[in-house]
C-alpha cells in the first residue's frame, strides 16, 4: 500500500466512514483509482480526478459562500375594544387629544410585547363605531375626517410600522339592532322592523323618533347608542425564533433586530469577494462566533485575503461537514497538498458542489 493510499484511509478515518479502496492490481496496487464510502444507504463511488491545475489563483470564484437561512416567525394577534362614550369621555375630546389618547390605549395593551426580542408590528387595524343622531350626511363627513387625522397620527408613532388601516362606522346600524332586538323596551319589535325595512336615506331615524311619541328615540339614545360608540382594533405581532446557536443583534436600543441572514444580505450589497464583502462576512462571524454557517463563510473570506493559517483553523472542526468540502480543498490546493485537494474536490462533486466540479476541469 503506497503513501497516497494510507492518505486516502486516513483521510476517511478522520470522516468517521469506512472505506474500501479499489485499484488495478488488487488492495497492492501501486495506485489508487478510486475511493468507495460504505454507508448504510448503500455504497457510494468517487473517483479521484486528476487537478488539472499547474497554478490555482485564489478569486471568490473558487471559494463557497453558503445563504444563512432566514429566521422562523411566529404571528401573534392581539384584539381589543376602546370605549368612547364611557366616563372618561373620550369622543368629547379634540382630535389632538382624542388621537393621543387612543394612542395610549393601544400601547397599554400591547407595547409590552413589541418589546420582546425579535417582535415587530406587521399589522394593525382600527374600526370606529358611531351611532345615529342626527344628520347623517353630517355623520359621515365627520367620522371620515376623524378616521384619517387618526391615521396619520399613528403613521408618524410606532404603530406605523406594519400595515396600518383606519376605517370608521359612522351609524352603527346592524349593532343597534342587535341592541333592540336584546333589550326590554317597549315598542322594539316595531323599531326593528323600522330598521330592517326603511332606508336611512328614507327617514328610518325620523320614523323611530315617531314610535311612542319620542319616548322610544329618547330611551334608545340614552340607554343603547353610548355603547355603540367604540373602536375595535386587531393587531398582528411578527416574532422571529432563531436558532439558539444564531442569536440576534440588537441595535437601535433594542428597537431593530438583525438576525445572521439580515447581515449576510447586507454583505451581498458588496462585490461577492471583495475587501468590503470579506470584511462584512467577517462581521457576520463575529456577531455569531457559535453559528456553522458564519464560520464556514468567514472561513471563505480568510481564503480570499489569503489567511490560510485562519482559515484552516476555521475549517478544522467541519473537515466532515459536505458544506466545508469544496473550500477545504481549495485550502489543500493553496497548501501545495494536491493529493488531500483531489479527495475534497471530488466529494464536493459528488455533494453537488458545481464550482469543486469547475475546479477540478469536469
Amino acid at each position: 500500500m503506497n503513501q497516497y493510499t494510507r492518505k486516502v484511509l486516513l483521510l476517511f478515518a478522520v470522516l468517521g466512514q469506512t472505506v474500501t479502496v479499489l485499484a488495478d492490481g488488487g488492495a497492492d496496487s501501486s495506485s489508487v483509482d478510486s475511493v468507495r464510502l460504505n454507508s448504510p444507504t448503500g455504497v457510494a463511488t468517487y473517483h479521484a480526478a486528476p487537478i488539472k491545475l499547474t497554478d490555482l489563483k485564489v478569486d471568490s470564484s473558487k471559494i463557497e459562500f453558503i445563504t444563512p437561512q432566514t429566521s422562523q416567525a411566529v404571528e401573534y394577534t392581539y384584539s381589543g375594544v376602546i370605549p368612547l362614550d364611557d366616563e372618561r369621555q373620550l369622543l368629547r375630546l379634540k382630535s389632538t387629544n382624542f388621537n393621543h389618547a387612543i394612542l395610549d390605549e393601544l400601547r397599554s395593551r400591547f407595547v409590552n410585547e413589541l418589546q420582546v426580542e425579535g417582535t415587530t408590528l406587521s399589522s394593525l387595524s382600527i374600526v370606529g363605531y358611531g351611532a345615529p343622531a342626527g344628520n347623517w350626511q353630517r355623520n359621515e363627513a365627520q367620522a371620515t375626517g376623524r378616521g384619517v387625522d387618526l391615521k396619520q397620527y399613528l403613521m408618524s408613532t410606532e404603530m406605523g410600522g406594519g400595515a396600518l388601516n383606519v376605517s370608521w362606522v359612522s351609524e352603527d346600524w346592524d349593532s343597534l339592532l342587535t341592541l333592540i332586538e336584546h333589550s326590554h323596551l317597549v315598542l322594539r319589535y316595531a323599531a326593528a322592523d323600522i330598521i330592517r325595512n326603511v332606508e336611512v336615506t328614507e327617514g328610518r331615524e325620523r320614523q323611530l323618533m315617531m314610535l311612542g311619541n319620542g319616548t322610544f328615540y329618547r330611551t334608545m339614545q340614552k340607554d343603547l347608542c353610548p355603547a355603540l360608540w367604540r373602536m375595535e382594533w386587531k393587531a398582528t405581532l411578527r416574532r422571529n425564533i432563531f436558532n439558539t446557536a444564531g442569536g440576534v443583534i440588537k441595535i437601535d436600543s433594542g428597537r431593530k433586530v438583525l438576525s445572521l441572514s439580515d447581515l449576510y444580505e447586507l454583505a451581498c450589497r458588496f462585490p461577492v469577494g471583495s475587501d468590503d464583502f470579506c470584511s462584512a462576512v467577517d462581521f457576520c462571524w463575529r456577531c455569531y462566533p457559535d453559528n456553522d454557517v458564519a464560520v464556514l463563510n468567514a472561513a471563505g473570506a480568510e481564503l480570499v485575503r489569503g489567511n490560510l493559517d485562519h482559515a484552516e483553523q476555521l475549517l478544522r472542526p467541519y473537515e466532515s461537514d459536505p458544506r466545508a468540502y469544496n473550500n477545504i480543498g481549495v485550502l489543500c490546493l493553496l497548501r501545495g497538498n494536491r493529493d488531500r485537494a483531489a479527495i475534497y474536490l471530488n466529494l464536493a462533486v459528488a455533494a453537488g458542489s458545481a464550482t469543486a466540479r469547475k475546479i477540478l476541469g469536469q
